[in-house]
């Protein structure tokens, strides 16, 4: 490329340099089974710089380690610590943004993965040829709960409703989830074009999301903990990150993409991190609760009581939602989840209790 600008300088050609793209995501360790397939899509697509922030100032040299095993190309990978690890993950991308000089920063995480139409192969022929200051792409969701295997293509999901983007550096004030906080531009109004969509596994393996549950700390009402899995697990029941898991691997799957495989795990190195968390023998009864619990919410007179994805509901209304649908495998269990799925699910609390027998009925 340097020689073509030389040309162009000789010849009196006004030709622009190249634009550089980077990746600014969180990372942890939970993150570095899948990350390959992330880091390798991301090169393809023309980025040349990775800017990863570690969220757990105690798995640095764990992260680092692992980043200097992945294949990259020419590409620069860092990892940096955020400030501060002890408050909720979303936004601490933007610790390391007084460092990233590249013309374009992508926001995303681990787990989406930018498609770009069939007819731009890489990013320099995305900003050749439609300009703009940020550009957005909205979810594709693939959900995922299969045990030690990634999905296969060809992928099938259904439309999400959030976006992530890619923001020109020079118009960007701060990242934020879905949308970047733009600086005045010294007046100029900013340009924002649609492109592509992200491939969002959610879940790409039930272990990914069982290590997001044990370990993950983003600060909402999906957010989890081993002692709460624990406590849960005692109850015959599962946490809510599970549970939408189970709810979003259970919706239609109307969207067909004929992609290349694009995402790889590192088995080995994600049933070492589960082990550090939970037994093989924990692990089992959560499957199995999680098992349970699709049964339960796939009984149409459950099922029709949830909101409808589509109708534009999120992640986190649905997951107080999901809350009062248990999976229960004992009579404490059993009990809780009568109390509460007779307020929100009456056919169902009744169609449960008709079932037990009836001096069994009698007792209580």
């Amino acid at each position: 490329s340097l020689g073509i600008l030389a040309f162009h300088h000789a010849m009196g050609i006004d030709a622009k340099p190249p634009a550089s793209f980077c990746v600014v995501t969180r990372i942890w360790n939970a993150e570095l089974p899948y990350l390959q397939s992330f880091v390798s899509h991301y090169v393809r697509l023309g980025v040349s710089k990775f800017y990863f922030v570690n969220t757990f100032h105690a798995q640095l040299q764990e992260v680092q380690e692992h980043c200097k095993l992945l294949k990259s190309g020419d590409a620069v990978i860092e990892v940096h610590n955020c400030w501060y690890d002890d408050g909720p993950v979303n936004q601490m991308q933007n610790d390391v943004l007084y460092m990233v000089a590249e013309d374009f920063v992508i926001n995303v995480d681990a787990d989406e993965f930018w498609i770009l139409p069939s007819s731009i192969p890489d990013l320099q022929s995305l900003v050749r040829r439609r300009p703009a200051d940020v550009y957005w792409f909205y979810w594709v969701m693939v959900p995922y709960d299969t045990v030690n295997r990634a999905p296969s293509f060809p992928y099938t999901g259904f439309h999400g409703h959030c976006t992530k983007y890619m923001v020109r550096n020079s118009r960007l004030a701060s990242l934020q989830v879905h949308e970047p906080k733009l600086n005045g531009g010294g007046g100029k109004k900013a340009r924002h074009t649609k492109c592509g969509y992200a491939l969002h596994f959610w879940g790409r393996s039930f272990s990914d999301v069982l290590l997001k549950v044990v370990g993950q700390k983003i600060g909402n009402q999906k957010t989890s903990s081993k002692e709460e899995l624990l406590s849960l697990m005692q109850k015959g029941d599962i946490p809510v990150r599970l549970k939408l898991l189970g709810f979003f691997c259970s919706q239609p799957r109307p969207l067909c993409f004929d992609e290349r495989q694009l995402l790889d795990i590192d088995c080995r190195k994600e049933k070492e991190l589960l082990k550090k968390s939970l037994s093989p023998a924990r692990v089992l009864r959560v499957w199995t609760l999680y098992q349970r619990f699709l049964q339960r919410l796939r009984q149409p007179e459950v099922f029709r009581c949830l909101p409808v994805y589509g109708s534009g509901v999120n992640d986190l209304e649905l997951a107080g939602e999901l809350k009062d649908v248990v999976a229960s495998s004992n009579p404490r269990g059993r009990k809780r989840c009568q109390a509460g799925m007779a307020k929100k699910f009456p056919a169902a609390s009744a169609k449960h209790l008709s079932a037990e027998p009836a001096a069994k009925r009698a007792k209580r």
